[in-house]
């Protein structure tokens, strides 16, 4: 081997650690990067809705609701109807044309706040028991009563029968009862809740009229 190739040799050789030095020395410098720190984002809240009821203030006690009078007949007259009249109070009252021939009543005056009253029973039901005749209203009562319900000093209780009240001019018709079964036979208790059905089902009051 010449002089010349080992001159190389250890030319190439120190080329080599000087490299290698460097590139340690570059690589010690390097930094390791931090770990990104991941950040924990609370949940955006879903937002709800409330349902808010409004509610309705019932009327005040001294609050009284409106009555007004139903003077139109025309709605009230149909081929299952008749008038039964009642000439003491000055009215007549619609109910099943089956049964205005059999209603009968007993009349009774003026009271302190009534002006009269009409106590209904019928024929063939009297007929069944002398203790369901008109006397005893096994068919309820009709009153005809002066002023309006709110001049009453029974208005609380007429307040509460509303559907059972017409007002007219000066004075209103109410119909009230019966209490009690007019009879211990089942059979007549029957028969009068049937007549008295036909009575209700019309709802005659509203289709009370002046005589």
């Amino acid at each position: 081997m010449n002089q010349k190739t080992i001159v190389a040799i250890i030319l190439i050789v120190v080329v080599i650690l000087i490299g290698s030095t460097v590139y340690f020395a570059i690589s010690k410098n390097e930094t390791i990067p931090t770990p990104r720190k991941i950040e924990q984002v609370s949940p955006t809240p879903i937002p709800t809705t409330s349902t808010t009821t409004e509610l309705i203030p019932p009327p005040a006690a001294n609050q009284q609701p409106e009555i007004t009078a139903n003077y139109s007949m025309t709605s009230c007259k149909t081929d299952n109807q008749a008038y039964f009249k009642i000439k003491e109070l000055g009215i007549k009252v619609l109910v099943d044309k089956n049964i205005v021939n059999d209603l009968t009543y007993e009349y009774s005056g003026k009271t302190n706040f009534e002006l009269g009253s009409a106590r209904l029973s019928s024929k063939s039901l009297t007929a069944k028991d002398n203790d369901c005749s008109a006397k005893e209203a096994p068919l309820g009562v009709i009153l005809k009563v002066n002023g309006e319900p709110t001049d009453s000093a029974n208005k609380d209780y007429y307040q509460s029968r509303q559907s059972m009240i017409k007002q007219f001019d000066g004075y209103f018709i109410h119909r009230s009862g019966p209490q009690a079964p007019c009879s211990s036979v089942e059979e007549t208790i029957d028969y009068a809740g049937q007549l008295y059905y036909k009575i209700l089902l019309l709802d005659n009051l509203q289709c009370v009229a002046e005589i």
